[in-house]
């Protein structure tokens, strides 16, 4: 493994490493000091690519979209790699599978690197829109990996259809709500992401998603802008996210569900999740057929 490509931005850097096939992938670093957290946070991904198709993602516009999974093996190569060379005041206290890619398809060797590193590294996090086979064997174990955030972008099924293409045995709603229940009495935080869309943010949709959270219980959700990425085919931006966000404001009021907006980091500088990936993965394609 190879580093290829390095971009720094406030509080991190955007890593791109080719694999022994010469496979590309993407990594964030992000390091915080003196704060609450005052430690290395690593976005790793899980998959060369991603075989989701997520409209907002950059991974799902590159030349080639997904190749295979990543092997364990890798996964801890790349997590070595960074601790070797980072300041060693500031220790990894946090490994996160929410870069490109879908964990939940490549859950062995997932659980695998957690595993190795859950002794000296504090959380294990993990994003995923959902497979249902996966989830059902977690919940038949009772054994949870780390910290899931649930990836539901929409407020019904038809809703969340329109932003993540539906895939033969990818979670509903209904087994979202389940495993967040299950997670819940279990003692973990249930957290929902949701991506800021045109087709998701008028008043009908925060009335929907306010009623399916509730019929959960405590739960948190983080939203986040829709980010423009170079290609035409990304989902449309809000006209207006004021309207749904004042809704589901006061519909949540004196409830558990607690909600924040998260910004998206690197968009700004072409390095937002699978945009340095895609960018490379061009420059070679185009270089080829010169």
């Amino acid at each position: 493994m190879k580093e290829i490509g390095c971009v720094p931005f406030k509080n991190g850097k955007k890593l791109l490493y080719e694999l022994w096939d010469g496979a590309i992938v993407e990594v964030a670093v992000f390091s915080y000091q003196g704060t609450e957290k005052n430690g290395i946070h690593i976005c790793m991904p899980s998959q060369v690519g991603c075989p989701i198709g997520c409209l907002f993602c950059a991974t799902t516009y590159a030349p080639i979209p997904f190749q295979r999974n990543l092997h364990k093996e890798e996964l801890c190569e790349i997590i070595d790699t960074i601790q070797s060379g980072s300041n060693k005041a500031l220790p990894v206290d946090v490994i996160s599978f929410s870069g490109h890619g879908e964990p939940l398809l490549n859950y062995d060797a997932v659980c695998g690197c957690l595993s190795q590193y859950e002794a000296s590294i504090g959380q294990g996090f993990i994003t995923t829109v959902g497979i249902r086979s996966e989830l059902e064997k977690i919940m038949e174990s009772g054994s949870i990996p780390g910290k899931f955030f649930l990836s539901l972008h929409g407020s019904s099924d038809a809703e969340r259809g329109k932003i993540i293409p539906q895939h033969a045995g990818m979670a509903r709603m209904i087994d979202l709500k389940k495993f967040a229940e299950f997670l819940l009495r279990n003692d973990q935080t249930a957290t929902f992401n949701y991506m800021l869309t045109k087709e998701n943010t008028d008043v009908a949709s925060a009335r929907r998603l306010h009623n399916y959270l509730m019929d959960i219980g405590s739960v948190s959700v983080r939203f986040t802008p829709v980010f423009p990425i170079d290609c035409t085919k990304s989902p449309a931006l809000p006209d207006d996210t004021d309207s749904f966000l004042g809704e589901f404001s006061n519909l949540c009021s004196n409830t558990n569900i607690s909600w924040r907006i998260s910004r998206p980091t690197g968009n700004e500088i072409g390095i937002a999740c699978g945009q340095m990936r895609a960018h490379r993965i061009n420059k070679e394609v185009h270089h080829a057929t010169e």
